[in-house]
């Protein structure tokens, strides 16, 4: 041994021992972590892969991120674990001097290298454990972005791999073969060949290819396959698309039945996990029809799971039996970002593999994500993953920076690999003498053993044998085969062996028995089709499909429908399009169809698939205009008549293909289009038909002549299916349009507070309005005017809000106020005022100046005025001259305007460290208000937080949990183009008339690009229209914020930051804090939001509760108008009680003479008991609330609350257990009728004006029935979107007395525990007494259910589920 190696084994038995528990992933309880390797024998591993005897082969070095041609190659070492104890100690370099390495997998002798842009085969010829012979099958695929990953042979013998959008240079010297030039949409340049020749090198004379790493897509990428050697030698030839759509495809793995699963990275709508097959498209580079997720998208193929914020990377399957039962048949999916890894549980939803659950849950992980550029805390960021031969999983960790750290001329990162094994079940034992024979000499029976092995180089090694020995390893595998109870893998594997061994028609007929059989599994079906087709490609002897296929396009079993689809598709039989025709004809699977109108697009005519325009058959019209459009073989006038087709799929699709793709003008134009909004919408739609009337649904019925009619703009004010219909004479035809809103209410920005102490000689209520100007917003407090059109760059200023009845007050000081900060006061006149008020001094030294602007109102127009004042108190004067004579005018407004951001003195650009010395004096709520303000630094017009802003660049929301330090913030902010994220660099695009436009894209078909810029605007280019596109080493993120803001507000900027996590688990409960509110959700479904504090609100509530499929059961908080408006009710702009009822609450008209239900006294947020915990089944949190006098002085008690959520079939239990007590002195609660655990429905759900019903456990029924009688329970139940939704709850028999519902049916329900007075009134005819020192306690557990609507509530289970819950 060497003296270096002799220090590196030294420094890892150092580093051994150094190893703290807190520096491991974690992972389920049962399961252990081992280290079986880390720095510095390992640094930044990237993939790895399992060798012939069992050995790990990492690839790893400085390549990624920012490569020139004179860094160092990155190399594959062989892990060695000399002294069998499992832990490597030694490395040894196989290969070397490739770029980055993203993908490796063993054939045979051979180990095939992904390194774009190469793709390489290493062999070691004379066994001394180095690669002596290089060979380069492929060159010109691209940079390390977006990259060439996923390498994997299949059972068929292909070689599979994923590769991200990132374009070759398409030179002559760099060649891509032509399918990539095709996927990525370039034209092959003059004389070009398919394929450039295969070359191979010495280790001495190997040189890998360079590409530039920064940016330079093509349109998509894609899962290719290939035939790996011919002759025996390694070619690459047979290369084909799999399935296409694709940004960036970083690993992929099969299951035992050769099921493909997937990760996919997006920069701006979240990663995907996916399931791909022959011919499907995912959506990124469609020809004309962008859609991220694919649901409800007939033109490609879904998502397997929600998508995520993440950073997905390597795909493992797991079937050996050293974890429990469990975790067997699961994929583990990495997570880099989040530093998690995934349990895919799959399931079949038809013919889509998807996953079980909303999400699959995390297995392990490492308490926090991490920023792009660096991460900190347990040294997990798992990059690979496989299963190794002792049947645990191996992962790989890159260190915590996001390149390599090159110091001194050395790489210095940090790596791990890393074993996680059941700590009960023993090691799977692989170590015996049969792996140190050669194949040649192992049995037929240990060839087979293999097959079904979890390490793939061990699967592909064994076919290969049992291949070379033909036909006695062939009758080997049917005796095995008839034998029956055989793994899936086993089976899989076997049957494409066979398969493969012999064109022999014998092997036809075998498997044309296996489609016929009654007791044969649905796997060997689905194998028996997908290898007859694959032998028809192959042999040429096979030509034709069995007619055993016939029944499977008829069965009920949706994966054999698609599998024989698949089959006819892949195999080219024409002959078989009249079936693939009945198919499609009545096909309610969704993959199904996709494959069929695919297949049918590609083995028919163009004549033929035109002519089915006319067939009778929905399907059938359906399926050729899906083929037509998708390969731009149809003009827009030839589809106009199908506006009026039978189908609503055909009318909808026809009307997106016009729209997209501009061809014609569509029947029903919809200003604005259909989408997402953050605010209601009134929509205006017109017909290019003369002579046309429009009528219109928004409950999703089809419109009928006799419907609405479109007489102007229709409101839509929340999520709603419009659907208009196109009505022609008095007898004529109707045809029926779809256009989807999606109106996402945003909580309007509140200003962080700097005025008060408001006050006139009048007295008269005056209030500030911190969420700001807005249309449809009152601005007095006594008249009902509201506001019409706000100048551009005062929208959501804030205003303060004045009585009108004050509009005769005059002086020069009638209102003064206290400002914390320097501001400008816009104050607003009546246009309607005869002269300029004296006070304000117009134009003149010291006074105020005319804006020119004017803000519009349904009654006054105001001409505003400014005026600069300093921090203090503030004087204005009346609102007239002369008050005896003038009238008819109305009072002022006053309007706050301040400089939010503060730039650099002399123009200099603020410092790291200068921004770091100020994070002690930091304030997260200065942060916020840079963040969020309309005029503050402007991160909002990218980035959504608190659900303003938009979704252009990466999600900051628990920003906190990923980014502990803020030195990795600071520079991300004053250095934004020093680390991009991945595909976020911006794009330069060049058009034919020479414009140059940059952004990011995060849209793109073959019709358009679509990318947002610097400014946050996005823009749509057409593909046509483009001449050039480059990419470059630029982020979209202003690079002027050192000089935008000084030091300090940066790092206000980066405390608020730093304040966004969440806590509790993402797969289960989870919390978001903020300073008035505090955030619950259930996975990614908000479920409600616990007030701790609000402008109007003085008790504290839950609002906005959710079911967890997102249906919400409590009235919108704030009310909006006109969803919730309460028919006939004149006052409070037609809404009962819009702040006095929030959602769900306990509330007393009555403690010691102070009423806290009409929010006379106020009840004050304490704090925390117990911090908010959530878990995968339950979340919870406990708080101290302080009752307060109504002169502000005194407490009266203090409250306790806690709050506990926990998931249940029928939707989910809330469990409130509320203390009361003071150790000061005797208190008491009144006998208020408006006193308990209230709660306010969702206006659905109302049963005045809404769906609903109340009941109570007695069967009475809404409130003529229940008030005033007592209950054990009650349930508030309507009907939302075909679901039953309710809120059940129940009073726990331990409260001092029963409780009495007041109920409403304008949608309230009070469960008062309080004796009922004999007649109503605001004096107590009875004191409930808590003694100083003693606890007065009410529990409630409150049922949030949703079920199908035909499957109504068992309310007797579920009293029985809720009296379970409060034990």
């Amino acid at each position: 041994m060497n003296v270096r190696l002799t220090l590196l084994v030294l420094l890892l038995s150092v580093n051994s021992l150094l190893q703290a528990e807190d520096d491991l992933p974690i992972v389920p309880e049962g399961f252990e972590v081992d280290v079986v390797a880390r720095e510095p024998l390992v640094s930044n591993p990237c993939v790895m892969a399992f060798d012939r005897w069992g050995r790990i082969c990492v690839a790893q070095g400085p390549q990624w991120r920012g490569p020139t041609p004179d860094t160092p190659g990155d190399r594959v070492d062989i892990l060695i674990d000399a002294d069998g104890d499992g832990i490597s100690d030694q490395r040894k370099t196989f290969a070397e001097g490739f770029n980055s390495i993203q993908g490796l997998a063993w054939h045979g002798d051979d180990l095939w290298v992904a390194n774009a842009p190469d793709l390489t085969v290493v062999r070691d010829t004379n066994n001394d454990d180095e690669a002596d012979v290089y060979i380069r099958v492929y060159t010109g695929l691209g940079n390390l972005e977006h990259s060439l990953h996923g390498l994997n042979f299949g059972p068929d013998r292909k070689l599979y791999m994923s590769k991200g959008n990132s374009k070759g240079y398409n030179r002559l010297d760099q060649l891509a073969p032509k399918v990539f030039r095709e996927l990525w949409g370039l034209p092959s340049p003059e004389g070009a060949p398919d394929y450039t020749p295969v070359k191979t090198f010495t280790k001495q004379t190997y040189r890998r290819k360079y590409h530039t790493p920064q940016d330079d897509w093509g349109q998509q990428g894609g899962i290719l396959r290939s035939d790996p050697y011919r002759d025996g030698v390694p070619s690459g030839q047979g290369l084909e698309i799999v399935s296409r759509g694709f940004r960036n495809p970083w690993d992929i793995t099969f299951d035992d039945g050769f099921h493909w699963l997937g990760t996919d990275n997006d920069q701006t709508q979240g990663d995907k996990i996916f399931a791909p097959f022959y011919g499907a498209h995912l959506g990124w580079g469609h020809p004309w029809s962008f859609h991220w997720t694919g649901e409800g998208h007939l033109p490609t193929v879904p998502a397997s799971a929600p998508l995520f914020e993440g950073s997905g990377a390597g795909v493992i399957h797991y079937h050996a039996n050293q974890f429990p039962e469990k975790y067997q048949g699961v994929f583990f999916v990495n997570d880099w970002m989040r530093r998690e890894v995934y349990a895919f549980r799959p399931r079949w939803d038809g013919a889509l593999m998807k996953c079980t659950g909303e999400f699959p849950p995390v297995f392990a992980h490492a308490e926090g994500g991490r920023s792009l550029p660096a991460s900190s805390g347990r040294m997990f960021e798992p990059t690979d993953i496989e299963v190794g031969p002792d049947g645990t999983l191996y992962i790989l960790s890159w260190g915590h920076a996001y390149g390599a750290t090159i110091k001194e001329g050395k790489q210095v990162d940090a790596g791990r690999v890393y074993r996680i094994r059941y700590a009960d079940n023993p090691l799977i034992d692989w170590q015996h003498d049969q792996r140190r024979k050669p194949q040649g000499q192992w049995t037929l029976e240990q060839l087979f053993q293999d097959l079904a092995s979890d390490v793939p180089a061990w699967r592909v090694n064994a076919q290969s044998e049992l291949l070379r020995r033909g036909e006695p390893a062939q009758k080997y595998l049917f005796s095995r085969l008839n034998q029956g109870e055989l793994s899936t893998a086993s089976q899989t594997w076997a049957l494409w062996t066979i398969g493969l061994s012999s064109p022999a028609v014998s092997i036809d007929q075998y498997l044309a028995g296996i489609l016929a059989g009654s007791e044969v599994t649905r796997n060997a079906r689905i194998q028996a089709l997908r290898i007859l087709a694959h032998r028809i490609r192959w042999f040429e002897q096979c030509t034709t499909l069995s007619d055993t296929v016939r029944p499977l396009l008829a069965s009920i079993d949706a994966r054999l429908r698609h599998a024989a689809v698949q089959a006819i598709w892949q195999a080219e039989q024409k002959q078989w399009i009249p079936d693939l025709l009945e198919v499609a004809a009545d096909e309610s699977d969704r993959i199904v169809f996709f494959s069929t109108w695919n297949a049918l697009r590609e083995l028919s005519s163009l004549q033929e698939r035109k002519g089915w325009l006319q067939d009778p058959r929905a399907g059938v019209r359906l399926a050729a205009l899906l083929g037509l459009f998708h390969d731009g073989a149809i003009s827009g006038n030839a589809v106009l008549a199908f506006q009026d087709d039978d189908d609503p799929r055909i009318v909808k699709l026809v009307n997106d293909w016009l729209e997209k793709t501009g061809q014609a003008t569509p029947l029903v134009q919809f200003n604005p289009p259909p989408g997402e909004y953050s605010r209601a919408v009134n929509v205006t739609a017109q017909t290019t038909i003369s002579g046309a009337f429009l009528t219109y649904t928004l409950d999703g019925s089809l419109p009928t002549r006799t419907s609405q009619r479109v007489k102007g703009p229709i409101p839509i004010d929340h999520t709603r299916q419009l659907r208009v219909a196109v009505n022609q004479g008095n007898n004529g035809s109707s045809q029926a349009v779809t256009a989807e809103y999606e109106i996402r209410h945003v909580p309007p920005y509140r200003h962080r507070e700097f005025v008060s102490d408001v006050q006139t000689p009048s007295a008269r209520y005056y209030e500030l309005d911190w969420t700001g100007l807005d249309v449809g917003k009152r601005h007095y407090t006594d008249r009902k005017y509201h506001i019409t059109q706000v100048p551009d760059g005062l929208a959501g200023l804030p205003f303060l809000r004045t009585a009108n009845g004050d509009d005769r007050s005059t002086g020069a000081e009638w209102l003064s106020l206290v400002t914390t900060e320097d501001c400008d006061l816009i104050v607003g006149t009546d246009l309607r005022n005869p002269d300029d008020l004296r006070w304000m001094k117009i134009g003149q030294p010291g006074g105020f100046e005319d804006t020119g602007l004017k803000l519009m109102t349904t009654d006054p127009v105001f001409r505003l005025y400014r005026k600069h004042y300093p921090a203090g108190r503030v004087v204005l004067g009346g609102n007239t001259n002369q008050p005896k004579t003038d009238s008819g005018r109305g009072n002022y407004i006053v309007i706050f305007q301040r400089q939010i951001l503060s730039p650099v003195e002399n123009a200099q650009t603020a410092t790291t460290d200068q921004v770091l010395s100020h994070m002690r004096t930091a304030s997260p709520e200065r942060g916020r208000e840079l963040f969020l303000h309309p005029q503050g630094a402007g991160c909002f017009k990218c980035h959504r937080m608190e659900g303003i802003g938009g979704v252009l660049a990466p999600d900051l929301s628990d920003i906190g949990n990923r980014a502990r330090e803020p030195r990795v913030l600071i520079e991300s902010i004053l250095e934004p183009s020093k680390v991009i994220t991945e595909g976020f660099a911006l794009q330069q695009i060049i058009t034919v008339e020479g414009k140059v436009i940059s952004g990011a894209v995060i849209e793109e078909t073959q019709q358009a690009v679509k990318l947002v810029g610097t400014d946050g605007v996005v823009r749509t280019i057409a593909v046509a229209e483009i001449e050039e596109r480059i990419g470059t080493k630029v982020s979209p993120m202003p690079n002027g914020f050192g000089k935008m803001m000084n030091a300090q507000q940066i790092a206000d900027l980066v405390a608020w930051l730093l304040t966004q996590k969440k806590v509790g688990d993402r797969d289960g409960f989870s919390f978001q804090e903020y300073n008035d509110r505090i955030e619950i959700f259930l996975k990614s479904q908000r479920i409600a939001t616990y007030l701790k504090q609000h402008p109007r609100l003085t008790r504290r509530a839950l609002v906005n509760l959710m079911t967890p499929g997102g249906i919400q059961v409590t009235r919108n908080f704030p009310p909006r108008s006109p969803e919730d408006i309460d028919l006939g009710y004149q006052v409070e702009d037609g809404i009962i009680h819009p702040v006095m009822h929030p959602g769900l609450w306990i509330g007393f008209g009555d403690v010691n003479g102070n009423d806290y239900w009409r929010l006379q006294a106020q009840v004050k947020y304490n704090g925390y008991v117990v911090p908010p915990v959530g878990s995968r089944n339950a979340g919870s949190f406990a708080v101290s609330n302080l009752f307060m006098s109504q002169s502000k002085q005194d407490i009266v008690c203090n409250e306790i609350t806690r709050y506990r959520f926990e998931r249940t079939p029928d939707g989910l239990i809330l469990r409130i257990d509320a203390e009361y007590r003071s150790d000061d002195h005797d208190f008491y609660f009144g006998d208020q009728e408006e006193s308990g655990l209230a709660v306010r429905v969702a206006s659905p759900l109302r049963v005045q004006g809404g769906s609903g019903t109340i009941l109570n456990d007695r069967g009475e029924q809404n409130g003529a029935q229940v008030w005033g009688k007592e209950a054990r329970w009650f349930d508030y139940v309507g009907t939302v979107k075909g679901r039953e939704v309710g809120v059940m709850v129940l009073a726990a028999s331990q409260n001092p007395r029963p409780s009495w519902l007041h109920a409403r049916d304008y949608g309230v329900v009070v469960f008062n525990p309080f004796p009922k007075q004999p007649r109503e009134r605001r004096e107590p005819y009875v004191k409930t007494q808590v003694k100083r020192g003693e606890t007065f306690r009410l529990s409630y557990a409150i049922l949030i259910h949703d079920r199908p609507a035909d499957q109504p509530l068992d309310h007797a289970k579920a009293e029985q589920q809720l009296l379970q819950s409060l034990k």
